[in-house]
């Protein structure tokens, strides 16, 4: 699955930001909670949807958005494209919110004895499994003491293992062959060619064939034509007359036994 991390990007990103550029904040346990509740679920949520604890406004949140780690906004739920309902309270972390969150986990961050901090955890640890998932690294690559440093994403810097080596990050799977296209599901788009394109006598040129299916490679085109020829649907035939034939028809032509043939006919 594409994971969906932007929140603990910039959490990653910041806390490599240098600590003398860090604004100093000052939070009680109860507001650091909050804090990773939002980070928990991607930075933001409705106040609706988080009940225990319950935040107060005054005690918890309002010192945090003073200092500019939190905002709030009241919304009204969307029905048929039209405001409907009572007003929700939608709280979001700001960008100064991750550096801080950052040196909080790096420093250990004060929390109080509630009982949502087990939900918090467990959806910290989610964010983390899908982390571990995205960049192929394990459990002991990420607890072991020092951690596993992965390289670099944007290629600066020269990441290096704890014995100083370069870590190895697995390749990114092959990817699938494309499936064959079926000679039936073939066959009826060439029967849906527009009859303009085709010649006087009824045949279409092999040039002009390959031009109304640009998706269909060459070598599948091949298998194909041949296979219907074989099946009695079509007939492929050679120009007769060198005067016919064009530099076009030469190069689009179809092989058969060695034999080019440069035009369709359906039977």
């Amino acid at each position: 699955m594409p994971c969906r991390f932007s929140g603990a990007d910039r959490l990653a990103r910041h806390a490599r930001t240098r600590k003398d550029k860090m604004k100093t904040y000052e939070t009680e346990p109860m507001q650091n909670l909050l804090l990773l509740d939002l980070l928990s679920r991607e930075g933001e949520a409705l106040l609706k949807e988080i009940k225990k604890p319950e935040y107060d406004l005054h005690k918890h949140r309002q010192p945090l958005i003073r200092q500019g780690l939190m905002v709030e906004a009241k919304k009204r739920p969307i029905v048929n494209g039209k405001p409907k309902g009572k007003e929700l309270v939608e709280m979001s972390l700001t960008d100064e919110a991750y550096p801080y969150l950052a040196k909080l986990m790096d420093e250990g961050a004060n929390l109080p004895a509630s009982p949502a901090c087990g939900s918090v955890s467990a959806r910290l640890l989610k964010i983390v499994s899908r982390f571990m998932k995205a960049n192929g690294c394990t459990v002991s690559d990420v607890f072991n003491d020092p951690p596993r440093r992965l390289p670099s994403p944007t290629g600066n810097g020269d990441p290096q293992g704890p014995e100083g080596g370069d870590v190895p990050v697995p390749p990114p799977p092959p990817p699938e062959p494309p499936k064959p296209i079926d000679p039936v599901g073939f066959y009826r788009r060439l029967r849906s060619i527009p009859k303009r394109l085709f010649m006087a006598g009824g045949g279409l040129r092999i040039a002009v064939l390959r031009k109304a299916v640009p998706d269909v490679p060459r070598e599948e085109t091949d298998r194909l034509l041949i296979e219907l020829q074989r099946q009695g649907r079509i007939v492929l035939y050679e120009f007769s007359s060198p005067d016919m034939i064009t530099d076009e028809d030469r190069e689009a032509a179809v092989m058969v036994g060695g034999v080019p043939r440069h035009v369709m006919y359906f039977k």
